[in-house]
């Protein structure tokens, strides 16, 4: 898969890609606002199976973020969207991401023919895509999952105070497709927030 455009002004990664993601303290779910402290993200959920169903796993381990995305089949595309605030993403890598072609090249005449274009948006629609912002405050995802398993590991610098999810999962913004740290606990609606540094127990 391959990284996606945001608004243009979006630096596209090829993998592995560099980013990272800080999350600080107990970590409960809570609608777009500040992090609860009742529920940690920490663990990979228990419940995540892949082909099992359409879902996306969100979880932080060994100081780093996690998400994966699985279906039960045929063709599904998750979209996701994840922005830090306080901090920057500072490394991370992905998971079985299959990244189509780069857009086609101008020819001498300056542009690209009709017949290039076609046969890139064919092959660009099946293809995963990752676009993180320019400032590196986050980063754009989708994943065109066939029942196996697609997902994205990162960091995040020491400053992050938390971090914003967003999923779509077939067009759908059902937040109980969404599985968070080992109890997989849903989130109440999206967006929703997790503090960027939970406290892992030793």
């Amino acid at each position: 898969m391959r990284p996606n455009s945001v608004a243009r002004a979006v630096v596209y990664r090829a993998v592995p890609f560099v980013l990272v993601l800080v999350v600080a303290a107990l970590a409960r779910v809570s609608a777009a606002g500040a992090p609860d402290k009742e529920t940690l993200p920490v663990g990979r959920p228990a419940a995540f199976e892949e082909g099992k169903r359409a879902m996306v796993a969100v979880w932080y381990e060994q100081g780093e973020w996690h998400i994966r995305a699985t279906s039960k089949g045929g063709t599904e595309v998750i979209t996701g969207r994840v922005t830090v605030q306080g901090g920057k993403l500072s490394g991370g890598n992905l998971e079985g991401f299959e990244q189509g072609p780069p857009p086609p090249k101008p020819g001498r005449n300056g542009r690209v023919s009709p017949a290039q274009q076609r046969k890139f948006e064919q092959v660009d629609k099946k293809s995963d895509k990752i676009a993180i912002f320019p400032d590196k405050t986050g980063f754009e995802v989708r994943f065109v999952n066939l029942g196996k398993t697609d997902g994205l590991n990162f960091k995040l610098t020491d400053r992050a105070k938390s971090l914003t999810f967003n999923f779509r999962i077939g067009g759908d913004d059902n937040p109980r497709q969404v599985l968070i740290g080992a109890d997989g606990v849903h989130p109440d609606k999206f967006p929703f927030v997790l503090p960027a540094h939970p406290k892992e127990s030793k």
